[in-house]
């Protein structure tokens, strides 16, 4: 009985990282992947879902071995200013997000009740200001945690309710690319996996073993998998979706205004579940990086959630989405996600680090294929950015991808390199 406590009580505290990705932008990229190209992406959200698993567990395993956080990890092996701009481009893309968090619980809400959208954001503001003050670690945790499982079975009772083929299902978890999807692939693979999930990971696995936290995260990450999948199989029902609330319009004219409402509250809980951990997530990087130089934890932890949490505010009460800072924190995301995925390639081989607890020949292998794709996601993500700037585009979308296959390639030769190094030593 005790040991069935405790891996429900892990479930619950990981259950924060699905509630973490799945936010308005999943739910939006998984709609339009459904639309567009119906089951044929099925296999890109498993992708992510295996991929999140595997670095989720590598920063955790980090955390549990040395003790300390990423934000503190970092600092001990890349000195204290690389681990500063790393965990301040991470809380510039936390703060960037979180006015879409708000103002996608404000129109899940607004489905659901009709009043003064301001007001509700206020209100919606207050309600995630008092839960990270007074609720207390457990207490989120609790919330959170019921929110995804309620997400979950509204949206897989949506998806259930239509008609679909189970044959075209399979054959959409075979990895194939239809022409036009690059795009929509990126955006389930980058919405799934995102920078300051890995920092909230590590957080989140204080005072667990590894066992516990191994089979909570798995569970609770699949079940956020699960959620997007449904999503998108929801959305194969229809030709055309430019939004979240499109689709459920477009179910609810269907299937019934039962639909429209069912998924109106899903998108309130994904918005809601977001507004949390994304300053949450904030929080945690500041207190690690701050740990030496203030001398309460909470102070530097507050004052990393308030700041994001005040941003996103503001921005949700001028109804407008920081797009300029979006797209720099995405660009910024975009590369630091494959940075943090060497790092901890690099350290979980460390030997003297881990005192044992090394990556097995298999979960490296497994680890460079998932490194592989992050530096290909990175590299374009980099790629674009730099085309907003100057002109970088090429007619022919084959050199494009030589070149980003070619500086990846380098890569990760350096970081086996440095691996070999670490284990050898």
């Amino acid at each position: 009985m005790f040991i069935i406590k405790k891996r429900i009580n892990s479930i619950l505290i990981w259950s924060v990282i699905s509630a973490a990705f799945i936010g308005p932008g999943t739910l939006a990229a998984s709609s339009s992947a459904g639309a567009l190209f119906k089951y044929d992406l099925v296999w890109a959200l498993l992708f992510a879902v295996f991929a999140c698993i595997i670095l989720q567990e590598m920063s955790a395993r980090i955390s549990i071995i040395t003790g300390h956080g990423l934000s503190s990890v970092l600092k001990q092996n890349l000195r204290r200013k690389p681990a500063m701009v790393i965990g301040a481009a991470v809380v510039l893309g936390c703060a960037a997000y979180e006015a879409g968090n708000i103002l996608g619980s404000v129109a899940g809400f607004l489905v659901l009740v009709k009043m003064n959208q301001r007001l509700l954001l206020i209100i919606i503001g207050l309600i995630v200001f008092l839960l990270l003050t007074y609720g207390g670690q457990n207490a989120i945790i609790k919330v959170l945690g019921t929110m995804v499982f309620l997400m979950g079975a509204l949206f897989i009772f949506v998806a259930l309710s239509g008609t679909h083929s189970i044959g075209q299902f399979f054959n959409g978890t075979i990895p194939n690319l239809p022409r036009g999807s690059q795009w929509v692939t990126l955006a389930l693979i980058g919405t799934t996996i995102v920078p300051y999930n890995i920092y909230l990971g590590s957080g989140l696995s204080h005072g667990q073993s590894l066992g516990e936290m191994r089979f909570g995260l798995a569970i609770s990450v699949v079940v956020g998998g699960v959620i997007s999948i449904a999503i998108l199989v929801a959305a194969t029902q229809i030709d055309k979706v430019d939004s979240f609330l499109d689709l459920a319009k477009l179910l609810g004219d269907s299937h019934g205004p039962w639909a429209y409402w069912l998924m109106g509250l899903g998108l309130f809980a994904a918005g809601f579940t977001s507004s949390i951990t994304a300053p949450m997530a904030a929080g945690m990087i500041t207190s690690g990086l701050f740990e030496d130089r203030i001398k309460s934890k909470e102070i530097s932890y507050r004052a990393g959630w308030s700041i994001v949490l005040l941003i996103g505010l503001f921005f949700g009460l001028l109804d407008v989405k920081p797009v300029p800072i979006i797209v720099a924190a995405q660009a910024l995301n975009g590369f630091i996600l494959p940075f943090l995925g060497i790092f901890l390639l690099v350290v979980v081989n460390d030997k003297k680090q881990m005192k044992g607890h090394v990556n097995s020949a298999y979960m490296n292998l497994v680890s460079f294929v998932v490194l592989e794709v992050l530096l290909l996601l990175g590299l374009n993500g980099l790629w674009n950015a730099m085309n907003n700037i100057i002109n970088l585009s090429l007619e022919n979308n084959f050199v494009k991808f030589i070149i980003i296959q070619s500086i990846a390639f380098i890569c990760l030769l350096y970081t086996g390199y440095f691996i070999y190094r670490k284990r050898t030593v």
